[in-house]
């Protein structure tokens, strides 16, 4: 006798099967594989390959485990990403897989995180409710491959912004990381186009990747609305590519830095505090109601200000710190005002100093051709 589903039913069970399938062929490479010692395993897991996963999965799945039920809550968030609209979008498979991945690095960092305030670690053992994966077309995974990075520097910038990179890259943070002695890198971080009907925008942006390897291009459309979306990949990229790095320093494409000064003062900081922000700190700021560029209504923050934040133009943090922010926006309700809600509200919840320093401070360029900086 045939059996009919209601069609809500029938998409959820098609996304639940592709998951599941994805999921089961993890399980099938963990038992493909022999692992002759603990220590092998504990590589295979630090290195997260196919089969680091499947280990790592097999292990939160055990059913005395107690990361059983949050790794199964976060598998249904990332399958329901297959559903678009009342309908399985098979382009969403990536979508599920990245997600999953995500999760599965996340929960092998709960595992091992290091010690904080009870408060904090009950709050990173949390469900992950934003299962955000960043999706890098250009990952430019080399810039610290192989050799010993003290600092990143990162550097949100919009598709159409050449002149500005080939700016940062004249100036004296370009020629900081360019002297091998400074153990440094850089990379600036787009998305793809809003406006590109040609494709000439995006093919320009393969070819200065190529030509000086310092591109990331993350999968999301490059708007302002969508400036949270690039802060995520910028921590993330840190963590995956640059996981050696002391600390990462965030500048914007058109500012003006002293970079003696900014190296100088995340040195003396990370002596006095493990984990820490700094920049140009702002205290007690409101969220605008009224409707301009930086609007956020009371549905979105209900709360009358802001926690102390420090402004996206320039901002100082430790790698250590970089990957708790990263783990706290998997966990704490988003706005899209980036600076804010990863160095205000994330930084709140994880009980983080946020610091200023007079020598940490950076200016926007005043006209074209007025970007000197000072070593």
């Amino acid at each position: 006798m045939a059996v009919f589903l209601p069609r809500r039913c029938t998409l959820k069970l098609l996304a639940f099967t592709a998951a599941f399938s994805f999921l089961s062929f993890l399980v099938a490479l963990r038992t493909a594989f022999h692992v002759e010692s603990s220590q092998q395993q504990q590589q295979q897991q630090a290195d997260l390959t196919p089969l680091g996963d499947a280990v790592l999965l097999t292990d939160l799945l055990r059913a005395e485990s107690p990361h059983r039920g949050k790794v199964k809550d976060v598998f249904r968030t990332c399958a329901n990403e297959l559903t678009f609209q009342g309908r399985v979008d098979e382009n969403k498979t990536d979508v599920l897989l990245n997600c999953f991945l995500g999760a599965l690095k996340s929960a092998q960092y709960s595992q091992t995180v290091p010690a904080l305030p009870d408060p904090v670690r009950e709050f990173l053992s949390l469900p992950i409710v934003n299962p955000h994966n960043p999706d890098f077309l250009i990952d430019s995974s080399g810039a610290c491959a192989q050799r010993a990075v003290e600092t990143l520097f990162v550097s949100p910038s919009a598709p159409e912004y050449f002149e500005r990179r080939q700016a940062v890259r004249s100036s004296n943070r370009g020629l900081y990381v360019k002297d091998k002695h400074n153990n440094a890198a850089l990379l600036f971080f787009v998305g793809l186009p809003s406006e590109d009907p040609t494709g000439k925008v995006l093919e320009e942006i393969r070819t200065e990747s190529t030509t000086y390897g310092d591109i990331v291009l993350v999968r999301f459309e490059d708007k302002y609305k969508n400036i949270l979306q690039k802060a995520l990949a910028m921590l993330r990229w840190a963590i995956d590519f640059c996981p050696n790095a002391e600390h990462v320093i965030r500048t914007d494409d058109d500012v003006n830095v002293t970079v003696t000064d900014l190296i100088s003062v995340m040195r003396r900081v990370h002596k006095q505090n493990a984990n820490f922000v700094i920049g140009k700190r702002m205290v007690n700021d409101v969220p605008a109601r009224s409707n301009n560029k930086w609007h956020l209504s009371e549905e979105e923050y209900p709360e009358t200000t802001f926690p102390p934040y420090v402004l996206g133009g320039l901002i100082g943090y430790p790698l250590t710190t970089v990957r708790l922010l990263y783990e706290a926006t998997l966990r704490l309700k988003s706005i899209w005002l980036d600076d804010v809600y990863v160095t205000g509200l994330c930084a709140r919840k994880l009980n983080i100093p946020v610091l200023e320093d007079e020598r940490f401070v950076f200016q926007h360029q005043l006209k074209k051709g007025d970007f000197e900086e000072q070593t």
